[in-house]
């Protein structure tokens, strides 16, 4: 099973050999089996990667991440294949019923709200009434308690001033260095198990391709929001995209079980899946930071 998110942030070739992704620096050779690769992150405008190891990384559904000159994450590649249901699978994704597409977003946001909460705990900053948003979700949150949640939250995390749309603020920043991560290991997944990222249950937009990422990355977005308040500076540095890539290697509770951040949202996506085409009777979020 792929484990490893790979980080390229130097001058570099990157080639395929004999089933290793070959990492070749001015100074060093790095082989790594490509089994092992699960996100190839290449954070640098000075790294060149022939097509040959761009379609075998592909072949083995290895996401490939690329960024701009800010090393800010900007595209992607994905496998189009993911299994060979694929028809058939798009095909069930556009008659989703809606009430099960209602039923899972209502869940989701109960899952993140609670995260969040536990977050603020981990801080000492919770006084219970995030918890009482969670009570009045309804079905797809037309009460919009997502929205409340997030007002309350971020400013008891980050104190009264912050504004999280703020392009000025480091720390949004870096938070969204860490969200686009996050999506695109969830968009790799989506796609892995044949299905559009661009069809959601929830967000709709015309303009984003991942949609139904955005959807379902919702419950894992308290982990970044914990690791960027954690740390002691707010510089979108080397080390902190560093230790942004690494919480993907930490544990999470998933249905009663602990696995690491991408064995869960692996886990996670896949029954999210199976509980919109009616493979599951009932939805299963239970993520639990």
């Amino acid at each position: 099973m792929a484990w490893r998110n790979i980080l390229i942030n130097q001058h570099c070739k990157i080639s395929y050999k004999m089933n290793m992704c070959v990492v070749q620096t001015e100074t060093d050779v790095h082989q790594i089996p490509v089994e092992d690769i699960r996100l190839l992150v290449i954070a640098t405008t000075r790294a060149v990667i022939t097509t040959y190891a761009v379609m075998e990384l592909l072949k083995r559904q290895v996401g490939i991440l690329f960024t701009d000159d800010k090393a800010f994450p900007i595209g992607e590649i994905n496998n189009y294949l993911g299994g060979g249901n694929r028809n058939k699978n798009i095909q069930q994704q556009v008659d989703w019923p809606i009430e099960r597409k209602q039923n899972l977003w209502a869940e989701i946001v109960k899952s993140k709200i609670l995260n969040q909460s536990k977050c603020l705990d981990f801080f000492s900053e919770n006084d219970r009434s995030l918890e009482q948003l969670i009570i009045q979700v309804n079905q797809n949150d037309n009460s919009n308690r997502e929205a409340v949640a997030a007002r309350m939250y971020f400013t008891r995390l980050f104190g009264p001033s912050f504004v999280r749309h703020n392009d000025d603020e480091p720390i949004n920043a870096l938070l969204n260095y860490g969200y686009s991560i996050l999506l695109s290991t969830v968009a790799r997944e989506i796609s892995s198990n044949g299905f559009l990222t661009e069809l959601g249950i929830h967000h709709n937009s015309q303009e984003n391709v991942f949609n139904l990422a955005c959807d379902l990355m919702e419950p894992f977005r308290p982990i970044i929001d914990r690791a960027v308040a954690q740390m002691t500076d707010f510089d979108l540095s080397l080390q902190h995209k560093i230790e942004l890539i690494e919480l993907f290697d930490d544990e999470v509770g998933y249905l009663q079980h602990q696995a690491t951040v991408n064995s869960a949202i692996t886990e996670y996506v896949r029954n999210a899946l199976d509980y919109l085409c009616g493979k599951r009777p009932e939805v299963a979020v239970s993520v639990a930071i």
